[in-house]
């Protein structure tokens, strides 16, 4: 057997092997902390990447783990929606189809946790939004907020389990109001941050309500927000350009279809006046892809779930006639037309009328004769206020 050193050489060298080790352990830290580093820089690359352009969806998506995000706009059917959505995903048994499929609001306690208002289940996502929309957080503080982070979890919660999400507000139309204040690319940088992972992040898409005739839209918006006794005359002239972004559905579908997620546009009128399915049952059969709600026959077809149209009586008196009101609906459809050829081939966007049994590449059949190719949204709501202007010039120092 070797002899050992003397003992003043052994203790020389046990300071020789205390430095040793902790030039060791040094190392690992220093290692450890770049590999944190690293994940860091990757994950936040990834989430910034994925809003501008996601992942092409591999073949056989249909059956993988997905997210499908509903932002609107308002009164386009939205609440009609939301409310089968609750009844399907968080009813107990589930309506066959939805077994894998969540809505996944927090719960009640979970908001009062964090001394938070809840809006219920139906219009549960409406404060995540409304706090995404808080321009004055940085991005730091965002992503701390315990509202957001009780929606994070939620979310997350549902994902690991396996579940399809489906997220439903018509409050994400602000993506496209011009005087919000916000880069609406922020807006949905901050909504990404909150999906799980990439995959979800990539692997979503997103369902847009357009409700026909146009005008209709227009008139439901003075049912909600006119005020006792206002004409719609005075409505437009006076209240329309202060939310009029809402009644946008196809700038708002081009928010998305030019990040490159796969956009389903729902016809409401057309697929009423099909008649085969109802709004709610032709989202879910279009649009999340459960087979069991393609038919009449099955789940709750058309019963219980028709979009309601203009159920509330008029706030006060239209002062329009017919053809003024269709003149209206022609400066909308005017607009509209310039998406025609703006999405000419691009395949990651798809029509549902609800007459065949897939979704379609076409087009609506607009009369899209007249050359207003030019004219942005607000120029189009401005040409709608002079319409009615040049008919009633006074209307506007007659408050109701």
């Amino acid at each position: 057997m070797d002899a050992l050193p003397p003992p003043a050489t052994r203790k020389l060298l046990y300071p020789f092997g205390i430095v040793v080790f902790a030039s060791l352990l040094l190392v690992l830290v220093r290692v450890q902390k770049d590999a944190y580093w690293l994940h860091s820089v990757a994950t936040a690359f990834d989430a910034s990447t994925a809003s501008k352009k996601p992942h092409a969806a591999p073949p056989g998506a249909r059956n993988e783990q997905r997210v499908v995000v509903l932002p609107g706009p308002h009164k386009t059917g939205t609440t009609t929606v939301q409310n089968s959505l609750v009844r399907w995903t968080r009813g107990s048994p589930k309506l066959p189809g939805f077994d894998n499929w969540t809505y996944p609001v927090p719960a009640s306690q979970d908001f009062e946790s964090v001394q938070a208002q809840s809006w219920g289940e139906i219009k549960g996502f409406h404060p995540m939004v409304a706090e995404l929309l808080n321009a004055s957080q940085t991005p730091h503080d965002y992503l701390r907020n315990p509202l957001l982070q009780i929606y994070r979890r939620s979310i997350r919660r549902a994902w690991n389990g396996g579940k399809n999400i489906v997220i439903a507000s018509e409050t994400f139309d602000a993506l496209v109001n011009e005087p919000l204040g916000m880069n609406p690319e922020l807006l949905w940088e901050r909504f990404l941050q909150l999906l799980p992972s990439a995959h979800a992040r990539s692997n979503m898409i997103i369902g847009i309500h357009y409700r026909t005739p146009r005008i209709d839209q227009l008139i439901s918006l003075w049912h909600e927000v006119g005020k006792p006794g206002e004409s719609l005359v005075h409505y437009i002239l006076i209240e329309l350009t202060k939310n009029s972004f809402v009644l946008n559905p196809l700038g708002l579908a081009n928010f998305f279809v030019q990040r490159g997620y796969t956009v389903r546009i729902i016809d409401t009128g057309r697929v009423v006046k099909a008649g085969e399915l109802s709004v709610p049952s032709a989202v879910a059969c279009y649009i999340l892809q459960v087979p069991e709600q393609c038919s009449s026959a099955d789940g709750e077809g058309k019963s219980r779930t028709e979009i309601r149209h203009n159920r509330k009586s008029d706030p006060g008196e239209r002062m329009l006639n017919n053809e003024t009101l269709q003149a209206i609906n022609q400066l909308m459809v005017d607009y509209d037309c310039q998406y025609r050829g703006a999405w000419d081939g691009k395949p990651n966007v798809e029509w549902i009328y609800g007459e065949t049994a897939q979704p379609s590449t076409s087009f609506p059949a607009l009369d899209c004769s007249n050359n207003n190719a030019g004219r942005t949204f607000s120029q189009t709501v401005q040409a709608v206020v002079k319409l009615v202007y040049d008919l009633y010039p006074d209307a506007k120092d007659s408050r109701p």
